[in-house]
């Protein structure tokens, strides 16, 4: 009942080599693919900064309009 191997079958799968893949890739290949996905990502990073950062120069701006006109009354 238990699976049976001849020795022959054992010398054969001994022998087989592995090559490697089918094809071959660079560094070069995934800079080449990656590089404007990390331009893209980059410059999306750069805009929501800037955007953030005007958002809390307007909140910070109107906070303090709000501090003066309770002080002047």
């Amino acid at each position: 009942m238990g699976v049976t191997t001849n020795s022959r079958e054992l010398d054969r799968a001994s022998r087989s080599v592995y090559v490697g893949p089918m094809s071959k890739r660079t560094n070069e290949t995934r800079n080449e693919r990656t590089g404007p996905r990390e331009d893209r990502l980059k410059a999306a990073l750069k805009s929501n900064i800037a955007r953030r950062k005007a958002q809390a120069t307007a909140r910070k701006d109107k906070s303090d309009t709000s501090d003066r006109d309770e002080s002047e009354q």
